[in-house]
């Protein structure tokens, strides 16, 4: 079992799932009970649904509450920690142009998340994965969070590249923020 906040996430290695239960604080309780925002359970289940749709991998649930989702594991790494172990200098770049149309698509959906960090994505046989749904938004509020989301995605991207890029200069974080930000909308 492992805690993450109050919420807690167990995995059951029988059959290969992984049960969150999240626990979240009064506040946001009530914008669950008020329809403000979508109950946690149920915002994982659709915007799971939109990504899959619109070709974006992610985990398959098998089943949902409001404060529960059990989803089937993922196997592989993080992307992290696969850029970490690649010697291959060209699969991390293709690893990261992945990276780049996946977030771009996600984007471009009108999907807000603050945190595209690598291991937020699991690599498995050459495909990436986006897990950590739950604070995935999708909203009228888009418009207004976009450019906010945008800052901290360059900031989150130049700081992984201080890190990552004196062992491969595909991991430019300034560079993959703007190959991002060329493909998105206006």
């Amino acid at each position: 079992m492992i805690k993450n906040g109050k919420d807690e996430v167990i995995y059951n290695s029988q059959d290969k799932t992984y049960t969150k239960i999240m626990k979240p604080g009064l506040n946001k309780r009530i914008k669950y009970f008020f329809r403000i925002r979508k109950y946690p359970g149920e915002n994982i289940k659709y915007i799971s649904e939109i990504l899959k749709k619109n070709g974006v991998k992610t985990f398959d649930i098998v089943e949902y509450s409001n404060y529960r989702v059990i989803t089937k594991e993922i196997p592989g790494n993080s992307l992290l920690v696969e850029i970490l172990e690649t010697k291959e200098k060209e699969k991390v770049k293709i690893l990261i142009d992945k990276y780049v149309e996946i977030v771009t698509k996600i984007i471009n959906l009108g999907i807000y998340f603050g945190d595209f960090n690598y291991y937020n994505f699991i690599v498995n046989n050459g495909e990436l994965f986006v897990i950590d749904l739950e604070d995935y938004r999708k909203d009228i509020f888009f418009i207004f969070r976009k450019n906010k989301m945008m800052k901290r995605l360059k900031e989150k991207l130049i700081y992984m590249e201080k890190i990552l890029n004196q062992i491969n200069e595909y991991l430019n974080g300034e560079k993959i923020y703007y190959q991002i930000k060329e493909k998105i909308k206006k």
